[in-house]
Parts: C-alpha cells; structure tokens; sequence
C-alpha cells in the first residue's frame, strides 16, 4: 500500500492462524500454536495460564520427546498426545496418554479451557473440528 502524503509504503500487520493465538470455540477458550521446536514450546508454555491441559501432536524428526517434556513441565501440567494425518506423529512417550485424533481427545475430558499445539496438521486438525 502506498500513502499518498508522505509516499512510504505501509503495510497492515499480519497474523497467522495457529500462531501464539486465543481463540473462542463452543463457549470454549482455546490456546494455539504451532510450537513444533523446543524453543517454541517454551515460549508458548510461558503464555498460557498452569492449569491449561495441553493436546499436542508432534512430529518424530522434530525433538518430539524434549518439546513433550516442555510442555507437560515435569508432570505438573495434563498433557495428551494425539495424532494425525502425517505418518511422522508421535504415538506414544511413556504414560502420556494417545488419542488417535483430536476429536477423540477432546471427547474424552471436554475441558472449558485448553491449548492445542504441535505441528501445524495439529492446528489444522483443531480448525477443521467444524467443518
């Protein structure tokens, strides 16, 4: 975009889905992101409040064992892993528990809160629950 009075290009700021966002959903809060990397996982975990449940799939080539560490924080925080369509997700760590996919998971507790995160076909997989 160009302003006409001063002619400096201006840009609109951009947001990306999935990325650090709140979001409501059925009555619901629900956190986003697409924390696929250690370093994401521990920025994402800072921002949402202790007792959030975290649903995540991760990816086998991408740290998944030290970003599931990150997110359930040493046991202190429920963690539940799911899965989807990429033939790269992580089915199991121990006694996280494993949803075949996110619907399954939610089904399970309904939480009113909770954070979605992991690879982007887990954010994906979170916007297309009402499709």
């Amino acid at each position: 975009l160009q302003d006409s009075i001063l002619g400096w290009k201006v840009f609109k700021p951009v947001t990306l889905v999935g990325r650090l966002e709140k979001r409501s959903w059925r009555g619901r809060t629900v956190y986003l992101d697409v924390c696929h990397n250690p370093a994401a996982a521990k920025e994402f975990i800072k921002l949402i409040p202790n007792d959030v449940p975290v649903y995540a799939s991760l990816l086998r080539d991408k740290e998944a064992r030290e970003i599931a560490s990150i997110l359930e924080q040493g046991g202190r925080r429920s963690l539940k892993l799911f899965g989807t369509e990429d033939p790269r997700c992580v089915e199991a760590f121990g006694t996280i528990p494993w949803f075949p996919n996110l619907e399954a998971a939610l089904q399970a507790e309904q939480p009113p809160v909770f954070a979605v995160c992991g690879c982007f076909r887990a954010i994906e997989s979170f916007l297309m629950l009402d499709s």
